[in-house]
């Protein structure tokens, strides 16, 4: 029974302390403007120019002196917008048949190109996918692809990769080539 009463303390312990933090962020932070105003942005200071002096005609024989008060309002305003940076990696779709092979069955890219295997198998079984990079003796296997399925690979080296659906005949070739 103790334990049960320390657990629902420290819990409410715990939720307190997240509440209060969650509070603290909350606050805004305050900006003292050089006229002594405070605000709750900088961009919201207004600085305020030297009283003028203007007449002002009540009649043609009065002149009356009034005080103005001229206020200039400064917005920031935002700097020109530089377009983002369009990636210019690239997308490439493949199907993977099992026995009719894969489509297309070579495919030429840039390091950086993301792949994407589809699992369409005619046989309606899970696959697996094996690449080889310039025939060397490393071999990189997929995760296992259910049945329309897909699987995923970003090629960050350069090089030919020949490739197959493990259980399968038909071999196919990817080309990546430096950016």
């Amino acid at each position: 029974m103790e334990i049960k009463i320390i657990a629902k303390r420290n819990m409410f312990i715990i939720f307190s302390l997240i509440i209060v933090l969650f509070l603290l962020g909350c606050e805004q932070q305050m900006f003292v403007c050089p006229d002594g105003s405070e605000v709750y942005e900088s961009s919201m200071c207004i600085e305020k120019t030297p009283v003028v002096k203007k007449q002002v005609g009540i009649n043609n024989n009065e002149v009356k002196k009034e005080n103005v008060v001229v206020e200039e309002v400064i917005i920031d305003m935002p700097k020109e917008q530089q377009s983002p940076k369009i990636s210019e990696n690239q997308e490439h779709m493949v199907e993977a048949r099992g026995k009719e092979g894969i489509y297309p069955d070579e495919l030429t890219i840039k390091v950086g190109d993301k792949v994407t295997w589809i699992n369409k198998n005619v046989d309606g079984k899970d696959i697996s996918i094996t690449f080889q990079k310039d025939g060397s003796r490393k071999f990189i296997n997929s995760d296992i692809i259910l049945y329309n399925e897909e699987y995923s690979y970003i090629f960050e080296e350069a090089g030919i990769y020949d490739y197959w659906v493990l259980g399968y005949v038909p071999k196919a070739k990817i080309i990546v080539e430096e950016s």
